[in-house]
């Protein structure tokens, strides 16, 4: 039972770190870099590059080229 609880957790965190992403895109009002939304979020650019991906691959959000 305590697997069940930990990634019950941790899928809670993930989706707490993914909405703090987007609000920071919401207030920043212009493009903005993963460099600049690690900073605002404080989370690892790494940890942001993945949840901006996800993010973007469901639409939430949508990428410069």
């Amino acid at each position: 039972m305590d697997d069940v609880d930990e990634k019950q957790t941790g899928g809670a965190a993930a989706v707490r770190r993914s909405l703090a992403v987007l609000r920071a895109v919401g207030q920043a009002g212009t493009d903005i870099t993963v460099a600049e939304l690690s900073a605002r979020v404080g989370l690892k650019k790494p940890t942001v590059h993945r949840l901006v991906s996800a993010l973007v691959e469901e639409e939430f959000l949508q990428a410069d080229s």
